[in-house]
């Protein structure tokens, strides 16, 4: 995501981000503390699916243009 790009984290694994040069928002909600709060692998899902939703957005705006 770019540096203007804005969000939040929350304590059970809920998340929400904006990146307004890329007019994307991305917004994952979830419950980390299900069965257990000691669950680290959120983190790693987090980052995946931004990483992947800025990909599939820069994707299919290339395909659209070209």
């Amino acid at each position: 995501m770019s540096e203007r790009a804005f969000g939040h984290t929350g304590f059970t694994g809920t998340s929400m981000w904006m990146d307004p040069e890329h007019d994307l928002f991305v917004i994952l909600l979830s419950n980390r503390v299900n069965p257990t709060r000691d669950n680290p692998r959120l983190g790693r899902v987090r980052t995946a699916l931004a990483d992947g939703v800025l990909l599939a957005s820069s994707t299919s705006s290339t395909a659209v243009c070209q």
